[in-house]
């Protein structure tokens, strides 16, 4: 609920809070460095906006072909959607890969 009564849906705000934790750790990290470097900010929490302070990351992922293939179609729709520096685990994080998810 807002100061002014508002009542605010979780629905409505959830994704913020990953916009809003990777634009206060980019401004951390700036102020750190009395902004005199460039900061990298690697997430896996993002929303629209989030492409202005750093990279993202689709998180763990198991070394499985669906998987990857799914990964593959993250990053190309993230892409198209602004976010255009991204990746995953490639193989997979967990799990054992075989040969062919390495090539």
């Amino acid at each position: 609920m807002l100061v002014d009564g508002t009542i605010i849906k979780h629905r409505d705000v959830h994704n913020i809070y990953g916009s809003m934790m990777h634009r206060t750790t980019h401004r951390g990290v700036l102020a750190r460095d009395d902004n005199t470097r460039r900061s990298f900010v690697l997430t896996r929490s993002f929303f629209i906006g989030s492409q202005k302070y750093g990279a993202y990351w689709s998180g763990d992922n198991t070394a499985t072909t669906g998987e990857l293939q799914g990964s593959i179609y993250t990053i190309l729709s993230t892409g198209l959607s602004g976010m255009f520096f991204g990746g995953s685990d490639i193989p997979g994080y967990m799990g054992i890969p075989s040969d062919e998810l390495f090539i």
